[in-house]
């Protein structure tokens, strides 16, 4: 019987495992959401270069001297 009893509170120990750990799941979110910014900077650096050696030649962003 006391199997029983043990074997029941070891599923709802899994089931309750990381319930109270708030402070986690928010760093986990900051973290999605850092990620996701550095995507999408990278993503406007990327546009903000030229693409071809000719554009870069042309480009009135950089005075030739």
């Amino acid at each position: 019987m006391l199997k029983r009893i043990l074997a029941k509170w070891r599923i709802w120990e899994e089931a309750l495992n990381g319930i109270d750990d708030l402070h986690g799941d928010h760093l986990m979110n900051l973290e999605k959401r850092v990620l996701s910014l550095e995507r999408e900077m990278a993503g406007v650096r990327g546009n903000l270069h030229p693409e071809s050696s000719i554009e870069r030649e042309l480009s009135l962003d950089n005075p030739h001297t």
